[in-house]
């Protein structure tokens, strides 16, 4: 009898420190960042899995529910490891995240070229329209200045088509008509442009006659 006391009070330590180590785990995985059996960075944070994973050129999240989740959430890329880590956490709290994705940063890059680019355009503008009526003052016109001057001017018509949606967008609607103003000048200037490597084109000197009418 006291055999089987003791043998039972044996079990109970045991089966105790089994808990206690399950509990400890448990905690570890609670708040701690681990590697799941992937390699993969992972820890259950309120309740919900979080795992970190490299995909389309940078580091995504997943959360999921720990168990049977046929509907996980994944994010955009992120630009670094811990970035995404951290997103992640503060997506569960509900928290803003300090970090922008990759989208976000290269539509940022972008939005702040168009501008660059919008603020440039009345000079390139400018420059342009001065070369095309040095040609037509002259009479003379050449391909290898009326070709630049037609790739330019439909470079500055893209340009200014983002950054007019920009600022259309932004609720800025009197720079945005500027803008779409400017666009129109880099317009005419391509059609002109464009009449003309046509004329040149059609054939020799002799043959081709007098140059198009163009609106300066």
């Amino acid at each position: 009898m006291e055999f089987l006391l003791l043998l039972l009070a044996g079990v109970v330590v045991i089966a105790s420190i089994i808990s206690m180590a399950r509990g400890f785990a448990k905690g570890a995985r609670e708040g701690n960042w681990h590697l799941s059996e992937n390699g993969n960075q992972t820890r259950i944070q309120d309740g919900l899995r979080v795992t970190i994973f490299q995909s389309d050129g940078g580091w995504k999240y997943c959360v999921d529910e720990s168990q049977g989740d046929d509907d996980p959430y994944y994010s955009d890329p992120y630009p670094t490891q811990q970035a995404a880590m951290q997103s992640a956490i503060c997506v569960i709290e509900g928290k803003p995240s300090p970090h922008k994705t990759n989208r976000k940063l290269r539509d940022q890059a972008s939005t702040a070229f168009y501008i660059d680019a919008a603020t440039k355009a009345p000079s390139v503008y400018a420059e342009l329209h001065a070369q095309l009526c040095d040609m037509s003052a002259s009479s003379t016109y050449q391909l290898t200045r009326l070709r630049p001057i037609k790739k330019k001017s439909g470079q500055q018509i893209e340009y200014l088509k983002d950054a007019y949606q920009h600022y259309y967008t932004e609720g800025q609607q009197s720079r945005a008509d500027e803008i779409w103003e400017l666009r129109d000048r880099f317009k005419k200037l391509e059609v002109s442009v464009a009449a003309l490597i046509g004329w040149m084109e059609s054939g020799t000197k002799a043959e081709r006659g007098a140059p198009p009418q163009i609106y300066l």
